[in-house]
């Protein structure tokens, strides 16, 4: 790959900051056009991580805005991806309102709850509609991470609980363990006798 060893080259080159950046967001634009949607991800996140401790640019809110909307739609597998951007923007002083939002929306993907979705998305929705973040998508993604939060808490979790804190009905839990297993999200077992994963 052409970008392998980029970090490297920064420091033999002795880049500045601003060349550095630069340097970043072509290489995440070239990446973005060859369809290598993740690599070309992780060199925004490498853009936006430069910023440390200053405001962002008006630039910068741009790619943190497309970053985070990218990290949101993304599939619920790259919680990695959402958790390095989201350590990275919870640092920096972000101006943007928008911006603002949409970070507060990634901390629910990388540490909230179905319950704290519903509550943002009841405050936020014209922010989920400008973004075209689909809903049920966000609602499906924020069920199995909270769900895996919940397994990683407890050994044991009845049928009843994880209901309670995905917001579903009874009946439909084991289809989320599932789901969730069949992602390679968690490792599971159902005990369909006692209502127990």
């Amino acid at each position: 790959h052409f970008h392998d060893g980029i970090d490297s080259w920064i420091v033999r080159w002795k880049l500045s900051v601003t060349d550095t950046r630069n340097l970043y967001i072509v290489i995440a634009q070239v990446l973005e056009k060859a369809g290598q949607m993740g690599t070309s991800f992780g060199y925004l996140v490498k853009y936006l991580s430069t910023f440390s401790g200053e405001a962002l640019s008006d630039d910068a809110q741009k790619v943190g805005v497309k970053a985070v909307v990218a990290a949101i739609k993304a599939p619920v597998a790259s919680l990695t991806d959402r958790r390095v951007l989201y350590a990275s923007l919870k640092k920096q002083k972000l101006g943007s309102s928008d911006l603002n939002t949409l970070v507060t929306l990634l901390k629910i993907f990388v540490e909230g709850t179905v319950a704290d979705y519903e509550s943002f998305n009841n405050e936020n929705a014209n922010v989920i509609k400008m973004y075209d973040i689909d809903n049920e998508t966000v609602i499906h993604s924020i069920r199995l991470l909270t769900l895996c939060a919940l397994c990683s808490q407890e050994q044991n979790l009845s049928y009843d609980k994880i209901a309670s804190a995905l917001g579903v009905e009874v009946e439909e839990v084991e289809m989320w363990v599932v789901n969730a297993i069949s992602e390679n999200l968690m490792e599971a077992k159902l005990d369909q006798a006692m209502s127990t994963v």
